[in-house]
């Protein structure tokens, strides 16, 4: 599939004033923070795309580029073969971003005027706005509330509004900061699998997402890239994120012993990470093996031999959450 983002070493700097002193003294003195470092991304047509990282990674103001409200110090950013920092024009028509917040907004208009007036910034006519307002708002059940002042709405429904806002132009590139933040957990899967099935998979549009929700990144992302101080640290599959930090598998194991020497073993293996006493002489153990120390038919073989009784023995996936905070601790 072709590639409908290239990001190619792209830094961005920000001014460093935080009073009037530093205001002075800038254009003598100039202090900068970085924001982004030498960033490089290529984002496939029709796919799902996340970027995760610590508040302060980057992730929204690499949004801010892509939807031109921000240019790079340096570095090229091509959407579908157009430079943002030549043809921002043209590249807004392709975009629909979905803010993290509800600012924007006229708070004492309601909902349909809102949505109108943003249609008409878009060049959409009457016609067609009113179309696609009452076709995603019946998609994600805010008819209702369509006709109620902005500001008597809840934050969830605020946030529903603005992913409408994104897709009113039904554009073939969907940015999204943080989509499900402050949604309850049935909104956000609802937001989320529309994302998925109906934008990327029927569709074919291009969504790219900042998300700290990590187990619907999990669930739905088909590749995702972790930044960390500004720097692209790793873009991977789920699975080749497992397989690059994998060295060793957990398992949990449920076994029942008399036998002070079958703890005994365990413990001098090293291999235990959670021990959970259900009942005399019972017990349910998380341990991690390492296959090339030994293999989990030579554990369970020898465990048996020492008179304990396994009655399970299956391996735990670790979670994308998981694998993150040991990936980001150790680079």
């Amino acid at each position: 599939m072709s590639q409908f983002i290239e990001i190619i070493d792209i830094y961005k700097h920000f001014p460093v004033i935080r009073g009037y002193r530093d205001f002075l003294w800038h254009s003598i003195r100039p202090r900068y923070v970085t924001a982004l470092h030498q960033v490089s991304l290529s984002i496939t047509q029709g796919e799902l795309f996340c970027i995760l990282g610590e508040n302060g990674a980057g992730k929204t103001t690499l949004l801010k580029i892509l939807c031109t409200l921000m240019l790079p110090n340096s570095g090229r950013v091509l959407i579908q073969g157009l430079e943002v920092t030549q043809h921002a024009r043209q590249i807004k028509a392709l975009i629909g971003y979905v803010l993290s917040d509800e600012r924007s907004f006229y708070w004492r208009l309601t909902g349909r005027e809102n949505l109108q007036f943003f249609a008409t910034l878009q060049n959409l006519s009457k016609a067609v706005a009113k179309a696609r307002i009452q076709t995603l708002s019946e998609q994600f059940a805010l008819t209702a509330y369509l006709d109620k002042p902005f500001q008597t709405y809840s934050t969830g429904t605020r946030r529903k509004l603005a992913f409408i806002r994104g897709l009113l132009t039904d554009p073939p590139l969907i940015l999204m900061d943080e989509p499900s933040n402050a949604l309850d957990s049935l909104s956000a899967m609802q937001i989320w699998q529309y994302i998925q099935q109906t934008l990327v998979k029927q569709q074919g549009k291009t969504v790219v997402v900042t998300e700290h929700n990590l187990q619907k990144v999990e669930q739905f992302a088909d590749r995702f890239a972790i930044l960390k101080q500004g720097q692209v640290k790793t873009v991977e599959t789920l699975r080749s994120l497992r397989q690059q930090l994998q060295s060793t598998t957990r398992y949990q194991l449920s076994l029942q012993t008399s036998s002070p020497t079958v703890m005994n073993w365990l413990k001098q293996q090293g291999v235990i990470h959670q021990q959970i006493p259900l009942a005399p002489d019972q017990y349910t153990i998380e341990i991690e093996l390492n296959p090339q120390v030994i293999t989990p038919s030579a554990f369970l073989t020898q465990l048996v031999g020492l008179g304990a009784s396994v009655s399970c023995f299956v391996s735990i996936t670790p979670s994308l959450e998981t694998l993150f905070t040991a990936y980001y601790q150790h680079v």
